[in-house]
C-alpha cells in the first residue's frame, strides 16, 4: 500500500474543510448539532496548514494527519480520512508509522477522540488506553518505547 505525506499548504484549506465535515459532521451533530456557520468560522479561525500532513494515496488527497511534539508527549491534533477510504487498513498502516517512527523519543503517544466516534477501536487495538475522559472525549495514551 503506497502512502505518502506532503506538507499541507493554504491552497489546500478548502480540501481540510471538506475532509472536516465528511468524517466528523455526523458525530459532531450527534453531541452538539452541527452549525454549517460556526463550524466553518471555528474551523477557518484554527486552521494553520503548517502543522498539517495530508494523507496521499494512489496520487490523490485522502486524509490529514497533525502531530503536535510536545515536551513528554507526541500529540495526535487530528487524524481524517475520507469515509470512502476508512476500513480500507490506511489509518492502521499510518499508526504503525507513527509508533514505529516515534519509538526513539521516549514519549508518549497521545490523542483525544470522540465518545461516539468508533475510531476509539481502531486505537485501542493500536495499545492506546483510556486514561482520562471529558464529557464528550475519551483521552487516550500508549507508549511508545
Amino acid at each position: 500500500m503506497e502512502i505518502t505525506f506532503r506538507q499541507a499548504r493554504e491552497d489546500d484549506f478548502e480540501f481540510l474543510w471538506n475532509l472536516h465535515k465528511a468524517t466528523m459532521k455526523s458525530y459532531v451533530d450527534e453531541i452538539w448539532g452541527w452549525n454549517e456557520e460556526f463550524q466553518k468560522e471555528y474551523f477557518n479561525n484554527r486552521f494553520g496548514p503548517i502543522n498539517i500532513e495530508l494523507i496521499i494515496y494512489e496520487n490523490a488527497r485522502i486524509g490529514a494527519i497533525e502531530i503536535r511534539d510536545r515536551e513528554n508527549e507526541l500529540f495526535v491534533a487530528n487524524f481524517e480520512i475520507l469515509p470512502q477510504f476508512q476500513n480500507k487498513g490506511i489509518g492502521s498502516t499510518i499508526l504503525k508509522r507513527i509508533i514505529n517512527n516515534s519509538g526513539n523519543k521516549q514519549k508518549f503517544l497521545k490523542l483525544q477522540v470522540l465518545k461516539v466516534n468508533p475510531a476509539k477501536r481502531l486505537y485501542k487495538r493500536f495499545g492506546f488506553k483510556i486514561v482520562g475522559k471529558t464529557e464528550t472525549h475519551f483521552i487516550m495514551e500508549r507508549s511508545v518505547a
